[in-house]
């Protein structure tokens, strides 16, 4: 498995670990209600999670959370497995309006942008720093808190499809 090697060689970036013949994060890393209930959920499903937060030395193609569970990842990085995506600019820009912008107006703007990009399927986020910024829009905004607490990270967020005409 190209991620577990990579997961290895990479000093600053979580380790995963080859278990029972599967990619798993390392347990010790507090991730595992996340997978568990990201496994147990619809894979129809979009999972948003920071394109900035795991750079992938050349061993690896994608975030290694694709390794780990059945749901699309709504932005990576360029790579060979998605440099045909028309609009990837477009999404990581917003990925990076969300997670990197400690102002409101700014994560709500990619949050509403990639709520549209996804309409008809359920888009879930993952906030894996618990940032306040992140909960306070995400509440305002009928977001679902599925996994972690107000002060804890990580974070994971629900949120249905828009409302036809939204």
């Amino acid at each position: 498995h190209a991620a577990v090697t990579w997961a290895q060689s990479a000093k600053t970036t979580p380790p995963l670990v080859l278990t029972k013949g599967s990619v798993e994060w390392d347990p010790a890393l507090g991730y595992q209600p996340t997978v568990d209930w990201l496994r147990h959920s619809e894979t129809s499903a979009v999972l948003l999670v920071d394109p900035g937060e795991w750079g992938a030395p050349g061993s690896l193609q994608g975030n290694p959370w694709a390794a780990v569970v059945p749901q699309a990842l709504a932005v990576d990085f360029l790579h060979v497995h998605n440099e045909g995506q028309p609009d990837l600019e477009a999404r990581l820009a917003d990925a990076f309006a969300m997670y990197r912008s400690k102002d409101s107006v700014k994560v709500l703007a990619g949050l509403e942008s990639m709520r549209a990009e996804f309409a008809g399927r359920v888009l879930l986020v993952l906030d894996a720093q618990g940032r306040p910024e992140l909960s306070s829009v995400f509440e305002q905004e009928g977001g679902q808190r599925v996994v972690g607490s107000d002060g804890n990270a990580p974070q994971l967020w629900k949120f249905p499809p828009p409302a036809s005409g939204s």
